[in-house]
């Protein structure tokens, strides 16, 4: 089938919202944005780099549904959690160092745990809930 609607410019990572109706996509400059999945128009920007070097903080994101947060992962190392309502960072960490790349982000089926990883041979888990305080 034809596709129902496409956006252009690189997409390093997309997840949708918990009820469906929105879309995240994350673009290579580190810009977050939040579309309809609907229409495809953008509806706002979640987050959008302040200065040249932010722009590799997010390289890849996921819904943590149940908490209502997006856990973030990118260059330098970052690892971080946002409040979807307030847009606001929760959590911040850089558990290998700020000079590795953090490809890989899983979420638990039930949202308690979250796992990020490198290239560095090594995996990290978090649980969620400690990170929201």
């Amino acid at each position: 089938g034809q596709p129902k609607w496409w956006r252009r410019g690189a997409c390093t990572s997309a997840f949708f919202s918990k009820d469906g109706t929105h879309l995240y996509s994350l673009d290579a400059s580190g810009r977050l944005d939040v579309v309809d999945a609907e229409s495809g128009k953008l509806v706002q920007p979640f987050f959008v780099p302040e200065v040249e070097t932010d722009h590799e903080l997010i390289g890849a994101g996921a819904l943590a549904a149940n908490h209502n947060v997006i856990i973030t992962v990118g260059g330098r190392g970052v690892v971080a959690t946002w409040d979807v309502g307030s847009r606001k960072r929760i959590f911040e960490d850089t558990p290998f160092g700020k000079d590795v790349d953090l490809p890989v982000l899983a979420i638990s089926s039930d949202g308690r745990y979250f796992a990020v990883g490198s290239e560095t041979g090594k995996l990290v888990v978090f649980r969620l809930s400690d990170q929201l305080r």
